[in-house]
């Protein structure tokens, strides 16, 4: 039961943090905690090896439905946000836009280690 508490808050956390992150991303500007209310003090794949065991193996095996149900979620709360990501970015009005590949800090130069998906759910 513990582990299953522990990875509805990491998921609840991660939400909020890459929720809070790709509202920016289509140029948002100002301070950071405008946009992201809460944030932890370590990184979310931090957060996330510190889970146990089963709460980790749980993450990897439903990697695919965390970031399907993340999508959902986040697509009720900005539906626009693709075409204000391609708006912003000059990208083409047409095609997909993989919410995974957004690049959340733009002064990376473009790291994927930096996109939305990096830190939500370990990729396989």
């Amino acid at each position: 039961m513990a582990d299953a508490v522990m990875v509805a808050e990491v998921m609840a956390l991660a939400f909020i943090q890459v929720g809070g992150l790709l509202c920016r991303a289509p140029g948002g500007t100002g301070v950071l905690k405008t946009w992201v209310p809460v944030a932890a003090r370590q990184d979310l794949a931090e957060i996330r090896a510190e889970l146990g065991l089963q709460a980790r193996d749980f993450l990897e095996r439903h990697a695919d439905a965390v970031r399907e149900m993340f999508a959902n979620e986040f697509g009720l709360l900005y539906p626009g946000f693709a075409q204000d990501y391609k708006t912003a970015k000059l990208r083409p009005p047409h095609g997909q836009l993989h919410l995974w590949d957004v690049v959340l800090d733009e002064s990376s130069g473009g790291d994927p280690a930096l996109a939305a998906g990096s830190g939500l759910a370990a990729r396989r």
